[in-house]
């Protein structure tokens, strides 16, 4: 651990060209082209992070097939009336349509603050015992049956929708995190990197997962085309366990991202050679670069998340039940770092007094 706090005084004191790229409140994607390296916990944790960091924080759920962070965060997807599709689409007002999430201070569990029943059994009489987490704006995936097609023949507009949305909060928040699902050939992707300003690429260090990079670089190619300002802040490799995991992340590091890259340069010198100069502009500084933090996606974690709590909310006792939630932490620091984001000092804070709670803690 004494190592994180290295990384961090260091990340503090270099430039950083991505932040020159910021054009608006930062949107922070997790998107991948493969399902399973740990998206909806990545955006999940972050947005908690930037909550506990003093943010006024909206956290969008965009996984149309599976609503996972809104069920993490106490709802019951399927049930929802509104949902950030009916409010993308002008359905219902999106005040009206983002949900307050509160957690248990003593056990992290996140519950639906019109379950009374939940409450009680958690041991909270008023929601002034509970804990304020992130905005949502969920999703119910009944709602999103079908529409891949609809939504593209009956809107024309359909690539910017969530855009336009997030566009009329930003006065009402400091910070967005986007939670999508893997499939790249579907809208919602598309549509979710159209309203980012920085892409996260969670990864798990595993062959076939490095080597989709290069598929997942030509899509963020051609988000590029609606999304000129768009930026990937790095590649965040999760679920790192073995030795030959090891193996894999410096291969990438040293091979794989190198081979992106140049993937991605080649197409913009054709272009160039070809005479369209501005679709060459369009890729300048798109690059993979792989974060220095990494998770490891201990049992820690499935333990608080089949609680509906996290590791960023759940009490910590051992110093083993400390390291998941340190290391989320480094990687939210680093992310601000990257993204020239806003609250770095008051997000180090944080980690710090978590540092000392580590030190203090017994094995």
């Amino acid at each position: 651990m004494a190592r994180l706090r290295k990384v961090f005084l260091r990340m503090l004191n270099e430039d950083d060209p991505m932040q020159k790229r910021q054009r608006k409140k930062n949107r922070y994607t997790n998107s991948t082209q493969k399902g399973g390296p740990g998206k909806t916990t990545t955006t999940l944790n972050h947005s908690i992070a930037a909550t506990l960091s003093g943010k006024r924080v909206l956290v969008i759920d965009w996984d149309h097939g599976q609503g996972n962070l809104t069920y993490a965060l106490g709802y019951t997807p399927w049930v929802l009336e509104r949902s950030g599709y009916t409010a993308m689409l002008g359905d219902s007002d999106p005040t009206s349509t983002i949900l307050p999430t509160y957690y248990d201070p003593r056990t992290g569990i996140f519950f639906d603050p019109s379950d009374e029943q939940k409450m009680r059994r958690l041991g909270l009489s008023s929601l002034a015992q509970a804990v304020r987490g992130p905005d949502l704006l969920p999703m119910n995936p009944n709602h999103c049956e079908g529409t891949e097609q609809s939504l593209v023949v009956k809107r024309g507009d359909w690539g910017l929708l969530l855009d336009h949305l997030i566009t009329s909060l930003e006065d009402e928040y400091d910070e967005f995190h986007i939670d999508t699902n893997p499939d790249i050939q579907s809208v919602y992707p598309k549509i979710a990197a159209n309203a980012s300003s920085h892409i996260v690429i969670p990864s798990q260090p595993e062959n076939w997962a490095v080597q989709g990079w290069i598929m997942y670089a030509r899509f963020l190619m051609t988000a590029r085309v609606m999304n000129p300002t768009l930026a990937i802040a790095g590649v965040l490799f999760t679920h790192l366990r073995y030795a030959a995991h090891k193996e894999i992340l410096q291969a990438a590091e040293s091979d794989i991202i190198p081979a992106v890259n140049d993937t991605i340069q080649q197409v913009r010198d054709s272009y160039l050679k070809a005479g369209k100069l501005s679709q060459a502009a369009l890729l300048d500084g798109l690059a993979l670069t792989c974060f220095e933090s990494t998770t490891t996606e201990s049992k820690v974690y499935s333990f608080q998340t089949n609680r509906r709590a996290t590791v960023m909310t759940a009490p910590l006792k051992t110093r083993a039940e400390f390291v998941p939630a340190l290391e989320y932490w480094t990687c939210y620091i680093e992310l601000l770092k990257r993204a020239g984001g806003t609250g770095i000092e008051e997000a180090i804070a944080q980690y710090n007094q978590l540092l000392e709670r580590y030190e203090q803690a017994r094995d």
